[in-house]
């Protein structure tokens, strides 16, 4: 398959999760409390930490090594399935202490729902690997098109009848029971894979790099689900969780589409001695010129898009969100570096680069939770720009890449990032001198702003523009 079909599958299956995931944040919403959902943050961090750990890097060693044996694909699902059980012990024997910690029980119940998709993802492990590591891209879509919306279905359900935080856990039990029946099923692997637990010795030296990065990374990203259900509750973490969530879908809708292939691609062209670096620089500067426009939205609109989505309950996240937006502007030029690092094979520097960035925010959230969640997002702005310093010192070399080469990146999106500022700030600024609701703001107001950008990146010829008019010229049905 193409890079080109890869990534239109890729990005229409994560666009579907995208509104699936947005349909059930807004039914959720209105369904759970703050608190709820800070429960279940809490415990999600938890099992999530665990499911980092599970995997030991089998899928991605599957997907970028070279010259693939029999006997890897028996390797990685003993791996997966010795360490999928252990860890689902594990997190069963922490629930306890846990919930003594956070003080509530419902930790500990929401933790034991968790463990479960410990047992369950090493079924499909080596299939979902292949598939992505062969680029069936459309069989990957189609996997994660159903088991996304049966999942949907779970949660929303439970909710309804009243389950609270438990309908979102039995809802990730379901996604991960149907991802990986519909792996086994579909795959290009045998539905019966002999587990083997010998002769993996190159798997595990990959892994040991990975997962330990994967692991460190899981801890700091949400140590602050952690930090805050401690000192300020429950709710604080719900409001920072869904602030931060709402962030990160954007993120997602942006780079997933992208971010699914990328290292299947770049270890393609690894293997072929093409040049993955080129690639990585034009995926990074088309992502940030839509990303910059979506990230600047988002933050204008803010509080009436939280008003329209969640309600009045949920206004603290207004301002943390727009923090966030800074955040994730920062990083998106250098979008799929790790990708890059890893198909190159490279990933010495990078693995002490990204641990002394994680170590950075771990002491940057601790300080900025003393400020709550404010202190916290701008702690979360501070650690992106030490990890940029940080990878331009001990990574760029390593793959021979440059500022300058990242200056054309941000050069290529200035100009349509500073036509959404003036329309947001302009159209804003009128709106609120008519007094309008925040329902005229996001049924009026919004799309006007969406038509003048949309109008600017055609005046203006970027690169995006270009590129999706190549591709409605030269698209042709299979």
């Amino acid at each position: 398959m193409s890079i080109r079909r890869a990534v239109i599958f890729s990005t229409l299956q994560r666009y579907y999760g995208f509104v699936i995931a947005f349909i059930s944040t807004i039914a959720v919403s209105r369904l759970l409390s703050p608190a709820d959902l800070g429960a279940f943050s809490v415990a999600m961090s938890v099992a999530g930490v665990a499911t980092s750990f599970r995997e030991f890097g089998a899928s991605a060693f599957l997907i970028r090594s070279p010259t693939l044996e029999k006997h890897h694909e028996s390797c990685a699902f003993g791996l997966t399935l010795l360490l999928g059980g252990g860890l689902g012990l594990v997190l069963v024997a922490v629930a306890k202490p846990l919930a003594l910690f956070f003080r509530t029980d419902e930790v500990a119940d929401l933790v034991c729902i968790l463990s479960l998709n410990l047992f369950l993802l090493p079924f499909g492990t080596v299939n979902n690997a292949l598939i992505r590591r062969q680029m069936q891209f459309d069989l990957l879509a189609r996997i994660n098109v159903i088991s996304v919306t049966l999942g949907f279905f779970v949660t929303l359900g439970l909710a309804w009848l009243g389950f609270g935080a438990y309908s979102l856990a039995w809802g990730a039990v379901a996604f991960s029971l149907f991802s990986s029946g519909f792996s086994i099923l579909w795959g290009p692997a045998p539905a019966i894979i002999r587990p083997r637990f010998t002769g993996g010795g190159d798997m595990i030296r990959f892994g040991s790099q990975t997962t330990g990065l994967s692991v460190l990374w899981d801890i700091s990203s949400r140590y602050s689900d952690f930090l805050l259900g401690r000192m300020q509750g429950l709710a604080a973490t719900g409001l920072m969780s869904r602030a931060a969530g709402l962030a990160n879908n954007v993120n997602d809708v942006l780079l997933s589409g992208f971010g699914a292939v990328a290292l299947s691609y770049f270890s393609q062209l690894q293997r072929e001695k093409g040049n993955p670096l080129a690639t990585h620089l034009r995926l990074a500067a088309l992502v940030t010129g839509l990303g910059w426009p979506a990230f600047v939205g988002l933050a204008f609109f803010a509080e009436p898009l939280t008003l329209a989505l969640y309600g009045e309950k949920w206004l603290g996240i207004v301002l943390p969100l727009q923090i966030l937006c800074l955040q994730y502007c920062l990083g998106l030029p250098f979008s799929f570096q790790y990708e890059l690092v890893m198909a190159k094979g490279s990933m010495d520097k990078q693995v002490k680069a990204i641990v002394f960035i994680e170590i950075f925010r771990i002491v940057a959230v601790t300080v900025g939770a003393m400020w709550g969640l404010i202190g916290v997002a701008v702690a979360l702005v501070v650690t992106q720009l030490f990890a940029t310093l940080s990878c331009s010192l001990v990574v760029w070399p390593t793959i021979n890449v440059g500022w300058a080469d990242y200056w054309v990146v941000i050069k290529t999106n200035l100009s349509i990032t500073a036509v959404t500022i003036a329309c947001c700030w302009g159209a804003l600024a009128l709106a609120h001198q008519w007094n309008a609701s925040y329902v005229q703001l996001i049924l009026v107001v919004g799309p006007v702003v969406a038509v003048c950008v949309l109008a600017g990146y055609a005046a203006l010829r970027h690169p995006l523009f270009v590129e999706v008019m190549k591709l409605l010229k030269g698209w042709r049905p299979a």
